[in-house]
């Protein structure tokens, strides 16, 4: 009768500082696999920047998962590295509050750009989130619906995809 086992372990420690309209911040990972019989152990960086152009437009842009893993024997993993960027703006009233927000990635394990449509209104106590992810063969469009209670919100949503 043969067995197989595998774990996984990663803990990450970060640093952010603000310099008035700008934020930045970096991260460093340690990570371990353990596939049956081999060990696999490498690090990673995570690094970005927040700027606040306006009082209600914000930018950024962060490269994750930058750094190493190890290879086995018979195992040669790649850390899936991510440049993304992204521009929100967000409109305020006294009762409401609507934030939209437009993103584009690349990803080594995607071919071509991704890009991201996403929206959040607030109304009182009521929260509608609409959300849009557009890649090379892959469509998925999501809304989420919540209420927020005195002690906790409660969130409901649905996604369709088209993969």
């Amino acid at each position: 009768m043969a067995t197989f086992g595998s774990s996984a372990f990663a803990i990450d420690g970060g640093y952010s500082q603000s310099f008035g309209g700008l934020k930045v911040g970096a991260s460093l990972r340690y990570i371990f696999v353990q596939l049956h019989t081999e060990k696999i152990t490498g690090y990673a960086v995570d690094a970005g920047i927040l700027h606040s152009i306006r009082k209600n437009i914000h930018g950024g842009v962060s490269e994750v998962n930058l750094g190493v893993i190890q290879r086995s024997a018979t195992y040669n993993p790649s850390l899936p590295t991510r440049l993304l960027s992204a521009i929100s703006y967000r409109f305020t009233r006294p009762t409401w509050d609507h934030t939209v927000c437009f993103s584009a990635e690349k990803s080594s394990f995607v071919n071509g750009p991704i890009f991201r449509v996403s929206s959040e209104t607030r109304y009182n106590k009521l929260d509608i989130r609409l959300g849009s992810h557009l890649s090379y063969k892959v469509t998925v469009l999501s809304c989420v619906f919540g209420i927020g209670l005195v002690l906790f919100e409660l969130h409901s949503g649905l996604q369709v995809r088209s993969r």
